[in-house]
């Protein structure tokens, strides 16, 4: 199934890659974040403003992932 093919790919590709699709990922959601933002709240029934804040903390998790990859392959020297 396509989902399990998607986890074997992912569990063995570089931090490089990962923190790529996720900053990549963020910049979508950001982008179109009006439209998710629509869509969440007519399928949810979620009030605008919370949908949309929602979404913003999506974004920022995934920018904060990203940047968990980042260190893990440029790990900051212990004092």
């Amino acid at each position: 199934d396509a989902a399990h093919r998607a986890f074997l790919a992912w569990r063995t590709s570089q931090p490089q890659t990962r923190s790529a699709l996720l900053h990549r990922f963020a910049e979508r959601v950001e982008g179109n974040l009006a439209d998710l933002a629509e869509l969440l709240h007519l399928e949810t029934g979620k009030p605008m403003p919370l949908a949309i804040r929602e979404l913003e903390r999506t974004v920022l998790t995934l920018r904060i992932s990203s940047e968990a990859a980042e260190n893990w392959i440029n790990p900051a020297p212990l004092p």
